[in-house]
């Protein structure tokens, strides 16, 4: 009889056992099979002033990338506080259950901390950051730095940028100003939105979710890319069969060779879904 509940319970323990392991496997999350490239240059600034960092854990991917601002105190510390700050509010939470409320506020976080360290002085950054899980791609955008997305031979721009063209555009299309006035405007590319602004309110995001297709792209990169290369330009590099390492390479090759006088700092991210 004692051999028996020995049985027994060794059973009823295998059971729970294996029946623990069966929803261990089904809800663990692998590494998405991607693969990321990244560079940079200096331009013709003296320092670097571009942040940038991707993280690819099996809670999902991460890519952040921030163009701290020339004109103000400090860019380089900006785009770094922005950079880290996405990097630690992401490992802290296990499982992202609303990643729109994730951006907002980890984006809040940032400015705080920004307004903190510069206390009456002006200090900002641009950042653009994507989040990939599940075969969905999720994105934030402050200030003027572009997110795209590579699919079927085309390039498509995913964020709006916060500039002050868009209130330039709105009165050109009330009538309000003239089209030559609208291009004229020496205030049109001033950004309205950044980390470190006072005022701090506008923020480009999707938490619904693109679904990724095998061979997608997506491209984060900052204003010394997109302004010194065309989108047809950039669309020839990322169409090419080859790791996204030597893409990024190859783009920043292209603009150095350039040789656009007055060239801004020029970062590059690509991920590229397998």
């Amino acid at each position: 009889m004692f051999k028996i509940n020995q049985l027994i319970y060794f059973l009823f323990t295998l059971i729970i056992s294996i029946s623990i392991l069966i929803i261990y496997f089904r809800n663990r999350k692998s590494k998405l099979k991607i693969l990321v490239g990244s560079s940079q240059i200096l331009g013709e600034r003296n320092e670097q002033e571009d942040n940038y960092s991707v993280i690819n854990s099996d809670n999902g991917l991460l890519a952040v990338l921030a163009d701290g601002m020339g004109g103000f105190l400090n860019g380089k510390l900006a785009s770094k506080i922005a950079v880290e700050t996405f990097l630690e509010e992401f490992v802290k939470v296990y499982n992202l259950q609303n990643i729109g409320q994730f951006f907002i506020n980890t984006s809040y976080i940032a400015n705080d901390k920004l307004l903190k360290v510069s206390m009456d002085s002006k200090m900002g950054t641009t950042l653009v950051s994507c989040y990939m899980y599940n075969n969905k791609l999720y994105w934030v955008s402050i200030g003027d730095s572009h997110i795209y997305l590579y699919r079927n031979k085309e390039i498509n721009l995913l964020n709006n940028v916060h500039t002050y063209s868009k209130v330039l555009l709105s009165r050109y299309k009330a009538g309000e100003i003239s089209r030559s006035e609208y291009f004229s405007n020496s205030k049109r590319e001033r950004l309205t939105s950044y980390l470190g602004y006072k005022n701090f309110h506008e923020i480009d995001y999707n938490e619904n979710g693109i679904e990724l297709l095998k061979g997608d792209k997506v491209i984060l990169c900052s204003d010394g890319v997109y302004k010194s290369l065309t989108e047809e330009e950039i669309l020839n590099y990322v169409s090419k069969k080859i790791n996204p390492e030597i893409v990024t390479e190859e783009i920043m090759l292209e603009i150095e060779d350039k040789r656009i006088s007055g060239q801004d700092n020029a970062t590059i991210i690509m991920v590229e879904k397998r």
